[in-house]
């Protein structure tokens, strides 16, 4: 977490050189009453939000059983997860998003606690979990927040498919302080379980569909 820091602070210094001192009588005039600039420290916790779900949320008509077997945090950016007038630092990216598709046994569905020793052995489907974006971003007086996944779903040794799917969350308005709005930690990680609940419901549609053609 302190490199992470470290090297959005760099960034910084390094913008204020190129920029010079033109900006210095206005920033006396802003920071005067603006507040002190800190990274906001979040751990994802996951929790399931039931807004999110569709109409076909509920239990599966065939259950089956599933195999979580790599979940991977494969985005571009991983020194911040956003930033809502400062810079967000998300730690425990992993353990939630592993938790969030383990939430899959919430419609039915046997999951086993570890990765199946031989794939094309196992008596059920098995998932490869790939996060591609994670972030937070406030404009004006609105907090938006999103998750994309990759899941690749297996059988045996059989690719039955590799779908990409994005979850949202749009929060209006915040509490006023000082002269900035600021979104809690709460609201933010709200968002950001929304949209793992989203891409989890999303991929267990597919997953249904998939049981529909075995």
């Amino acid at each position: 977490m302190s490199a992470r820091i470290s090297r959005i602070f760099s960034r910084r210094r390094g913008l204020g050189r190129r920029v010079g001192f033109a900006w210095f009588p206005a920033a006396l005039l802003f920071f005067g009453c603006a507040p002190t600039w800190k990274p906001l420290e979040i751990n994802l916790a996951y929790e399931p939000i039931a807004d999110s779900k569709s109409v076909e949320a509920t239990r599966a008509p065939k259950p089956a059983r599933i195999a979580i077997a790599s979940v991977t945090d494969d985005r571009s950016n991983k020194d911040t997860i956003g930033t809502t007038n400062v810079p967000v630092l998300g730690d425990g990216i992993l353990p939630w998003l592993n938790e969030g598709f383990r939430s899959l046994a919430t419609y039915g569905h046997q999951v086993d606690d570890a990765a199946p020793p031989d794939r094309a052995a196992f008596p059920g489907f098995v998932l490869d979990v790939s996060l591609t974006k994670l972030y937070c971003s406030s404009q004006v007086a609105s907090l938006r927040t999103a998750v994309i996944c990759v899941v690749t779903f297996h059988q045996g040794d059989v690719v039955l498919g590799r779908r990409t799917y994005r979850g949202e969350n749009v929060k209006e308005m915040a509490l006023l302080t000082g002269s900035y709005f600021k979104f809690s930690e709460r609201e933010i990680m709200y968002g950001l379980n929304y949209g793992l609940s989203s891409v989890v419901d999303q991929a267990e549609r597919d997953l249904r569909a998939f049981i529909e053609e075995r």
